[in-house]
């Protein structure tokens, strides 16, 4: 059924879709109407896919044993049938496994456009650009440093890498005449620890720190609200910056994680908007 419902899903698809799906990267401009149908297409065929993956690493497992007892008790050659259709499964496992999206697309950027829709402009684009690859890559990486030895409790190796991953951001057009800018930034720190045990046996783990930036631009117009003075705040940075027609006010806000694969939650994103409105007010009608 997984199998069918994948399938069915990826035909579905259409040629940007499956463009994003492998290159896992995008930056366009399109009405939310086309937005969401686009993305909402991949996250299903997403969802389909995680349960033939999870499905197709099962029976892998499984068939390895399976073809290695009866090799051992008998010269039949069923095992190395049972091999081959292991190895099938591996692969078609190893190809699904590589154009898996990580869940922030479903469960963190289609509600943040699908509550975008009720503020925004009408019909009205909105710019986005969006990477999935993840940030453990050569080109995102910042700096690398080694521990110093012979700390107490150190262990024998401990490799800090430091990645930057500006993964997130848009800009649109709301329908108070706001243009609101968003960016969703990723640092962080992975630390490969290794250690030896008194048998001698070496074991190696890693670990990661997420520092997850949310920082929002709201650009107004100056006959339409008057912004309050900004008072410190130890939560996020704020500032504002007056032109002759518009003012905008930047926010941002910071949140700390310890998983790469967990996606943000929708209400920080929303509460560093809010903080960007709080601090304005109508600006009374000229007579």
């Amino acid at each position: 059924m997984s199998l069918l419902t994948a399938w069915n899903s990826w035909r579905r698809l259409d040629a940007r879709q499956r463009a994003l799906i492998k290159e896992k990267e995008i930056d366009a401009s399109m009405s939310l109407e086309e937005w969401i149908p686009f993305l909402g297409g991949i996250a299903r065929f997403d969802r389909a896919g995680d349960g033939l993956r999870k499905a197709l690493g099962w029976l892998t497992l499984i068939s390895v044993p399976l073809g290695l007892i009866p090799a051992i008790v008998t010269d039949s050659p069923a095992p190395l049938l049972v091999w081959l259709l292991s190895l099938g499964l591996g692969i078609s496992w190893w190809r699904l496994r590589k154009i898996d999206i990580p869940s922030s697309l479903d469960r963190f950027l289609l509600p943040w456009l699908t509550l975008l829709k009720e503020d925004i402009q009408p019909k009205s684009e909105v710019v986005l650009r969006l990477d999935l690859r993840g940030a453990e890559m050569d080109n995102k990486s910042l700096m690398a440093s080694d521990m110093p030895r012979g700390l107490p409790k150190s262990p024998r190796n401990c490799q800090d890498t430091y990645f930057r991953d500006d993964w997130l951001s848009g800009t649109a057009s709301l329908a108070d005449g706001a243009v609101l800018r968003w960016q969703i930034s990723d640092l962080v720190r992975q630390r490969i620890k290794t250690r030896s045990n008194s048998r001698g046996k070496t074991k190696r783990k890693t670990k990661y720190k997420i520092q997850r930036s949310f920082d929002v631009q709201l650009s107004v117009r100056a006959r339409d609200y008057q912004v309050a003075q900004l008072r410190p705040d130890t939560a996020c940075r704020e500032s504002v910056k007056h032109g002759e027609k518009r003012a905008a006010i930047r926010v941002r806000t910071r949140s700390i994680g310890h998983e790469l694969t967990t996606p943000p939650r929708l209400d920080e994103l929303v509460g560093t908007v809010s903080r960007a409105y709080r601090h304005l007010s109508i600006a009374p009608k000229e007579r």
